[in-house]
């Protein structure tokens, strides 16, 4: 009896993994492609743009927020960034084009913070309306049609290896890293934990709670940027309808 207990409890708890074994054996017995290299990396090469935003989320749910705009965020800075890059037009140095989309990442960011931490508006109703806003912004700034025609040095940001690893993909390591670091090793990490732990004995605790708020939002903003910019180069296009 109580090893079937044991064994529900254990088959509950690890479905996911469970169920993701299953797939990768299924996948490898009736595919000849699934397990060589160039499908692994395009498995990472894709999933890294999700990953990355979702490394920019952290920050925000740690500290008990959530922002709805990231998509919208990451295709404006991806159009952005790319109408910078493109050929059709006038181009700009690479650090310009590349400062440039995650200024907007940034920019959304802080408005997104403002009115969450000081105008106290809730952050699941503030997100949701910059989300439709932004994705206007970026349809208008767009007109409606991708940017297309960038160059190749851009282009590389998607496409290119670093180390035999595609580089998105070292790019989200890296910030995977940072993030570790900053939540786990930083007493910034530690006030976002008790902020997100109990808002009001963190206050009361003398930590700025508004401030920190707003800086999650910001960073948030700064990494939908980055994975916007890495998402555009990856397709060589900035569309106004990513994210």
């Amino acid at each position: 009896m109580s090893n079937n207990i044991f064994n529900k409890a254990f088959f509950s708890k690890n479905i996911i993994y469970i169920t993701f074994v299953l797939m990768v054996i299924g996948l490898s017995l009736f595919t000849d492609t699934f397990l060589s290299v160039t499908n692994f990396q395009n498995i990472l090469r894709q999933s890294s743009m999700v990953g990355i935003l979702a490394l920019g989320m952290t920050y925000v749910i740690v500290a008990s927020g959530i922002d709805l705009s990231v998509g919208s965020t990451m295709a404006l800075s991806s159009c952005v960034a790319a109408s910078f890059s493109t050929t059709l037009g006038t181009v700009w140095p690479l650090p310009v084009a590349i400062l440039a989309g995650l200024a907007v990442g940034v920019v959304v960011g802080a408005l997104n913070g403002y009115i969450v931490s000081y105008l106290k508006i809730v952050p699941f109703i503030a997100t949701l309306g910059m989300q439709t806003a932004v994705r206007g912004l970026t349809l208008v700034y767009t007109s409606g049609r991708p940017v297309n025609a960038l160059t190749p040095e851009y282009v590389a940001i998607g496409k290119s290896f670093t180390f035999g690893l595609p580089t998105p993909v070292i790019i989200f390591i890296v910030l995977a890293v940072v993030a570790w670091f900053v939540l786990a090793k930083t007493k910034y990490g530690r006030y976002l934990y008790a902020i997100g732990g109990n808002e009001k004995a963190a206050l009361v605790s003398g930590l700025n709670v508004k401030k920190l708020k707003f800086s999650t939002y910001m960073l948030n903003g700064f990494v939908a940027a980055i994975a916007g910019i890495v998402l555009s180069a990856r397709v060589a296009v900035g569309s106004p309808t990513a994210g």
